[in-house]
Formats: C-alpha cells, sequence, structure tokens
C-alpha cells in the first residue's frame, strides 16, 4: 500500500521538469539559435535601389550589422551606408548588442560607398531589444517597445535567416 502513493508522486515530479527543450513553435532563445546570416524582411522598393539591413551573429558573441543598398534589377549590392561590429549577450528573450566600432557614410562623397570607404565614427552604444523566434527559426523578430509620443518609433523588424 506504501507503494501506491509513490507512483502519483513520481508522475508529478517527472510531468514538472523544467528541462523541456522547447516546442516546435516555441524555440527556446539561444545564442545558437542566433548564429548565422539574418537579412531585414524586404519592404516593396519604390525604385530600382532598396536599403536593407542585415545581421551577422557569430560563435564568440559578436556581431556585424550592416546597412547595404542593393540594385534589385541586377539583384546585387552596389554599396554601403552603415556598418557597426560589437559583442551581443542574451538574457532570456532580450537580445543586448554593444556596438563598439561604427563606420558611417559620407553622404557628401555620394548616396553610398564601399565598406572600406566608410569612415569609423567616435560614436558607440548600447541597444536592447525582445526577440522572437519563429517556429523553424528561419524568422527572428526585433521588438523596440512602445516610445513617447514624440519620438520617431520603430516598433518591429522581422528578420528572415540567410545562413
Amino acid at each position: 500500500m506504501k507503494n501506491l502513493w509513490l507512483l502519483p508522486c513520481l508522475l508529478l515530479f517527472t510531468a514538472c521538469s523544467d528541462d523541456d527543450p522547447g516546442t516546435e513553435g516555441d524555440p527556446r532563445i539561444e545564442s545558437e539559435n542566433l548564429i548565422g546570416i539574418w537579412h531585414l524582411e524586404p519592404f516593396p522598393a519604390q525604385t530600382e535601389l532598396r536599403e536593407t539591413i542585415s545581421y551577422e551573429f557569430f560563435e564568440t558573441d559578436t556581431f556585424e550589422v550592416l546597412n547595404s543598398v542593393e540594385d534589385i534589377t541586377e539583384n546585387q549590392v552596389v554599396g554601403y551606408r552603415y556598418r557597426a561590429t560589437g559583442n551581443y549577450s542574451l538574457s532570456g528573450n532580450r537580445l543586448t548588442m554593444d556596438r563598439n566600432d561604427i563606420y558611417l557614410n559620407n553622404d557628401i562623397s555620394g548616396f553610398s560607398a564601399t565598406v572600406e570607404e566608410l569612415g569609423l565614427s567616435t560614436d558607440s552604444w548600447t541597444e536592447t531589444v525582445e526577440i522572437t523566434l519563429n517556429g523553424n527559426g528561419n524568422s527572428l523578430t526585433f521588438d523596440y517597445g512602445p516610445c513617447n509620443d514624440t519620438a520617431n518609433c520603430i516598433g518591429t523588424l522581422t528578420f528572415l535567416r540567410v545562413q
């Protein structure tokens, strides 16, 4: 009889385990899930040129972000407007990116430049966003959260996995 109450207790402890790897629709967000290249989901282009943003996250907890200009008729990058590199950390679904080296295009010289022509800025900044991954891990959404009425809010940006 003593063994009969043991069975429900074992089932209770087994069912309440917190090492659930996550469901297919809600993958656990860990650094390994971020590794790779992510391109901003494209907006409809108004001209033959389109600006896009891509992030590349590395296993070393570093990242690179590029703002590139693409010729959509040739399907190729024709130049860059911005590049930043730095370190990132992940806590739950909060991604913090420290942009340590920021390179900017000199707009007086032209709309875009090669990566080597971008000028190193003296700026650095830290950004924290809440992130979500879709079930198969090929879509990453940055949620910048609410902001005040006078701010130019980003809202959310969705990136698609390239690699």
